[in-house]
């Protein structure tokens, strides 16, 4: 079960990645500043659901739920069927995840 100082924890060890990964260089390490970039992103959402006791300590976000809906898309986006919470300006946070997302693996 992840708690909130293990999220925590985990948020400072992304950013010191993402802080070694930009001093060796940018082009160097792509792959590696991608992934922290979304980890990190979502370690810090999961505290916040936790904190609004939107979801449970024990749930885990998964960041390949963040593929940005088609165009005329019939059916929720992956994210609102997996995790059906609603909280203060989540289409915007939804939309910069999905920004994040289309960039991980550039």
């Amino acid at each position: 079960m992840t708690t909130i100082l293990n999220h925590k924890k985990k948020i400072s060890e992304h950013l010191e990645e993402l802080n070694d990964a930009i001093r060796i260089g940018i082009y160097q390490r792509p792959a590696t500043i991608g992934f922290h970039t979304t980890a990190c992103a979502i370690d810090l959402l999961e505290i916040y659901l936790h904190k609004k006791e939107l979801i449970d300590i024990g749930k885990v976000v998964k960041h390949d739920w963040f593929k940005r809906p088609k165009e005329g898309q019939k059916i929720d986006s992956l994210i609102e069927r997996k995790l059906p919470a609603n909280f203060q300006e989540k289409d915007k946070i939804y939309n910069l995840f999905y920004i994040i997302e289309g960039k991980r693996e550039v």
